[in-house]
C-alpha cells in the first residue's frame, strides 16, 4: 500500500480486517498531536509537500496543500464527511460508465464508515459567532444552510482542524485505519518514499523507494517491499500517476484529465466581536446550490493565511488586520467542470502540474462570491473584503453586489486555489479513455489498483473524502472475496 490517507489507510485496515498481510508505506512521518503549531508556516514548511509552495502553473496559478505525513491529507482537512449525491453518482455512470457507485451501491459502506468515524453533525456546543452568522446569512437569504456533518469524536470548537487536531478529537487516519490495521499484523512504515513499483512484465511484484530523512527531506538508503498478490497505488492525484508512468506503465490518459474544485473566500467585517478563531472549523453549509456547481461554506484556518489575502500596504494594510475580531471568513468552491490540467513527473522526484482555469469556472465562482456577500450582508456585516482588485476588493453595500455581478471578469482576474483533486487515473467504462475500471483495476496489468481520488472521473458533486472512503472500504472486501 503506497499512501496513508483517507483511501489508502481505510483500504489497508479493510483488508487487514479479512485476514490480509499488509505493509503501508507512507512518504511523511507521524506527527503526535503535541507536535502540532499554530504557526502556519511552521506546520506548512515540516508536513506539506514542498514546504506548502505547491502550485498548478498556468494563466492563472492554482496553489494546492497536499499533506506530507501518516494519515495524509486527513490530517489537516477539516474532517467534512458527505456522501456523494445521487445526481453526481448518475452522472459518473451516464458520462464515464462507471459501474456499482449509486447509493443503492455504495449505501452500506457509507453508513459503515459514517459509524466507525463517529459522523454526525456540529454540535451546538462548538459553533461559535462565526458558524451562526453564516446560518443567519443564509437562512435571510432563502438557501438553506446545514450543518455539516464531519468525523470527530470530542471537538472542542478550537478551529484548528486545517493545523492539526491537538485535541485528537478528529478521527485523522493515524487514529482510525492506521491503528487497526497494526493490531491485525500490519506493518506501517513512515518517512518511507516509494519511486517505483517492481514489474515482471505485466505484473506488479512490489514496490522500491528511499527512506526519506523527515527533516531534511534527504534519502539515504534503499527501501524494497515485494508483494504476492497486489499493491495499491495511494498517493494521490498528483503522485499515483508519476508513480506508475516512471515504473513503465502506459496508458495514454495517465496524468491527465486532472480536474479541482477551484475556490476562494471573502470576510464579512461586523460591528459585534466575531472571534473567528472560536468555533468548528466547518460547521455549517449551502449545498442547495451543488447541482449549478457551487458550494458555500463557513471557514477558518489561520490568521496568517487570512491576513495574506487583504490588500492594500502601510497603514491600510495594518489597519484591516486590527479588524480580525470582528471578521467572519466564508469560501465557495465549485465543480471545476470547464477547467482541466495534467501531470507529468519531473526527474528530480518532483511533480509538473499544469492547470487551465477556464471561463466556466470562473462565472461560476463569481455567483459563488456574490452569494456570500449577499449572505454577509442579510447577516449584518458592514463592509466584505474580497480577494479582487480594485474597485471589488471592499464591498460596502448590496448595490456593490449588483455591479460585481454585472462585471464581466476573465480567469486572469481570480485568486483561487483546491485542495479537492480528481481525474488522473480515472475509472470508467472506455478501455482508451480510462486507465482505471470501476473495481479500480490499471487496465492492461495485474496486481496494480489505486485508491485515492485521482480516480475520480469527475467531480463527486460533493467534498471528496467520503466517497472516497467508502469506495476503500469495498475494494479491500473486494479483493480478499
Amino acid at each position: 500500500m503506497i499512501g496513508s490517507g483517507p483511501g489508502g489507510a481505510l483500504v489497508a485496515r479493510s483488508l487487514a480486517a479479512r485476514g490480509a498481510d499488509v505493509v503501508v508505506l507512507e512518504s511523511g512521518p507521524v506527527v503526535r498531536p503535541q507536535q502540532f503549531s499554530r504557526d502556519m508556516g511552521e506546520t506548512l514548511s515540516k508536513y506539506f509537500w514542498e514546504g506548502g509552495l505547491r502550485a498548478a502553473r498556468g494563466p492563472v496559478p492554482l496553489p494546492s496543500l497536499t499533506g506530507r505525513v501518516l494519515g495524509g491529507g486527513s490530517v489537516f482537512n477539516s474532517a467534512i464527511c458527505m456522501r456523494m449525491p445521487d445526481w453526481g453518482a448518475e452522472r459518473w455512470r451516464d458520462e464515464h460508465g462507471v459501474e456499482g457507485c449509486m447509493d443503492t451501491d455504495l449505501a452500506p459502506y457509507f453508513e459503515f464508515m459514517e459509524k466507525y468515524l463517529h459522523v454526525a453533525p456540529t454540535p451546538d456546543e462548538v459553533l461559535g459567532t462565526r458558524n451562526l452568522l453564516f446560518k443567519k446569512g443564509g437562512e435571510a437569504m432563502g438557501f438553506e444552510p446545514t450543518s455539516i456533518e464531519r468525523s470527530v469524536d470530542g471537538c472542542h470548537g478550537s478551529g484548528n482542524c486545517l493545523l492539526g487536531c491537538k485535541n485528537s478529537a478528529k478521527m485523522s487516519m493515524d487514529r482510525k485505519g492506521i491503528p487497526e490495521v497494526l493490531e491485525r499484523g500490519g506493518r506501517v512504515y513512515t518517512s518511507a518514499h516509494v519511486d517505483t513499483l517492481i514489474m515482471r512484465g505485466k505484473r506488479a511484484a512490489g514496490v522500491v523507494g528511499k527512506v526519506v530523512d523527515p527533516v531534511t527531506g534527504k534519502k539515504t538508503h534503499e527501501v524494497r517491499i515485494t508483494a504476492r498478490t497486489a499493491v495499491i497505488v495511494a498517493a494521490g492525484a498528483y503522485h499515483t500517476p508519476c508513480i506508475l508512468i516512471r515504473s513503465g506503465v502506459q496508458h495514454p490518459a495517465l496524468g491527465k484529465n486532472l480536474r479541482t474544485h477551484p475556490g476562494g473566500l471573502v470576510m464579512g467585517l461586523f460591528d459585534e466581536e466575531v472571534n473567528p478563531w472560536i468555533g468548528a472549523t466547518q460547521a455549517f453549509h449551502v449545498s442547495k446550490f451543488l447541482p449549478e456547481g457551487i458550494k458555500l461554506e463557513s471557514a477558518w484556518t489561520s490568521e496568517a493565511i487570512f491576513a495574506s489575502t487583504f490588500k492594500g500596504v502601510g497603514a491600510e494594510y495594518v489597519d484591516r488586520n486590527r479588524s480580525f475580531k470582528h471578521l467572519a471568513p466564508w469560501d465557495v468552491w465549485v465543480s471545476g467542470d470547464d477547467s482541466v490540467g495534467s501531470v507529468r513527473p519531473l526527474p528530480s522526484g518532483l511533480v509538473d502540474i499544469q492547470y487551465d482555469f477556464r471561463a466556466g469556472d470562473a462565472r461560476r465562482l463569481q455567483e459563488g462570491y456574490a452569494k456570500l456577500m449577499d449572505m454577509s450582508f442579510a447577516a449584518g456585516a458592514r463592509k466584505v473584503f474580497t480577494p479582487f482588485s480594485e474597485p471589488f476588493d471592499v464591498i460596502y453595500d448590496a448595490d456593490d453586489v449588483k455591479k460585481f455581478r454585472a462585471t464581466h471578469f476573465t480567469p486572469k482576474d481570480f485568486q483561487t486555489g483546491s485542495n479537492h483533486l480528481f481525474g488522473t487515473t480515472r475509472m470508467g467504462g472506455n478501455r482508451e479513455e480510462y486507465p482505471l475500471n470501476s473495481q479500480g483495476a490499471m487496465r492492461g496489468y495485474e496486481g496494480i489498483y489505486v485508491c485515492d481520488t485521482g480516480m475520480f472521473p469527475s467531480t463527486p458533486g460533493a467534498n471528496p473524502m467520503m466517497t472516497l472512503m467508502a469506495i476503500a472500504e469495498r475494494m479491500g472486501e473486494q479483493l480478499t472475496a
